[in-house]
């Protein structure tokens, strides 16, 4: 069983979207999500009982999925309730798995065409201690919560940024495979690097640079940077006789 996690105000479709992505990767997998079995709008049932039942609930679960979107403003991390259920997942050890919809990567890799720095930018803007509740009690009964326990705000801001990061550069990985716009490869192969997936920049800046050699004039400067990011991986790999090649 997967218990889900989303933002009321997002698409339902899109919500669907990301449980059938969980669904293709477990199957027989069953879901809990909460506007089928409870309203928190009418919901009787006092911040204790959140605080004890509920975790235990989560505990028994074992699974969490997040449905983030849009994807460089996730929705649910502005929720309190969300940043909750986030929260307790860390609190009894559950497994975190975030999914962005579908329909949100078209959006991804125009930004990465523009920007290395995409997903970095994306990192710094994300904090769930911004987080808001239509019931400003329930904001702050949460973040009561959250604060009280060893790493508060910290230790949830790691865990989710860890898992949403986790999924973005998978993203870039398929898209190395997948792409043939020199340019997007170029920022693909400097954002995997940069985040510490030295072989894969290097996969994807050797792809970069074969298109630039036979598509490019000889003394493009796109050329020497392409041989200068495969420089770069090699020289973050420990290959230094290796990333000289490359850099002269």
């Amino acid at each position: 069983t997967c218990f889900v996690s989303h933002a009321w105000g997002c698409s339902f479709a899109e919500l669907l979207d990301c449980i059938a992505q969980h669904a293709d990767r477990h199957p027989n997998s069953y879901f809990w999500v909460d506007l089928v079995c409870n309203n928190q709008h009418s919901t009787t049932h006092p911040f204790e009982w959140w605080s004890t039942t509920f975790k235990e609930s989560i505990r028994s679960i074992g699974t969490v999925l997040l449905a983030m979107t849009p994807w460089d403003r996730p929705t649910p991390l502005t929720r309190a309730w969300c940043l909750y259920e986030a929260f307790s997942a860390t609190q009894v050890g559950a497994t975190l798995h975030v999914y962005i919809p579908q329909s949100q990567w078209p959006s991804f890799i125009e930004a990465m065409q523009e920007s290395f720095d995409t997903i970095t930018d994306t990192m710094m803007a994300l904090d769930m201690e911004r987080a808001e509740a239509s019931d400003p009690a329930d904001q702050a009964q949460i973040f009561r919560a959250v604060r009280q326990t060893a790493g508060g705000f910290l230790a949830v801001n790691n865990t989710v940024k860890g898992q949403l990061r986790a999924r973005y550069l998978q993203a870039c990985a398929e898209l190395g495979t997948s792409q043939q716009d020199d340019h997007l490869l170029y920022n693909l192969a400097t954002t995997v690097r940069e985040h510490g997936d030295h072989q894969q920049g290097l996969e994807i800046a050797e792809k970069c640079l074969s298109i630039r050699l036979s598509t490019l004039a000889p003394d493009d400067s796109r050329i020497a940077n392409a041989y200068q990011c495969i420089g770069h991986a090699h020289r973050d790999m420990g290959n230094f006789d290796k990333a000289l090649e490359y850099y002269h």
